[in-house]
């Protein structure tokens, strides 16, 4: 599937979703860093819209692939469980410390629902 081409407009929209921080573990992403993602997957029949889009930096992104959130939580702690034998996920554990299963974008929903 193509992929919408994005304005820098449009870019910057996105990083004020939260705040200029990666939506999955809130490390600082700047317009050049960040990793425009889909949090509904393109391949998961998500929509290649502006309120499906969120920052990330590289490593989620990467680490997320084709995940949906609730996908992505789980492999996030399956592989915390495991203490796998890998430089990535060594770095994951270390960006995310002692996670408490919750992405930086459901903190700030809270935080403003409250």
């Amino acid at each position: 599937m193509r992929r919408k081409g994005l304005t820098m407009a449009q870019r910057f929209e996105i990083l004020e979703k939260t705040d200029w921080h990666c939506a999955y573990c809130g490390c600082y992403v700047d317009v050049r860093s960040m990793v425009v993602d889909h949090m509904i997957s393109l391949h998961n029949r998500g929509a290649d819209k502006l309120d499906n889009m969120v920052p990330a930096c590289e490593e989620c992104n990467y680490y997320k692939g084709g995940c949906n959130p609730p996908g992505f939580k789980n492999k996030l702690k399956k592989a915390f469980k495991r203490k796998e034998n890998c430089y990535f996920v060594k770095r994951l554990e270390e960006k995310y410390g002692d996670w408490d299963g919750k992405f930086y974008f459901e903190k700030m929903k809270k935080k403003k629902d409250d």
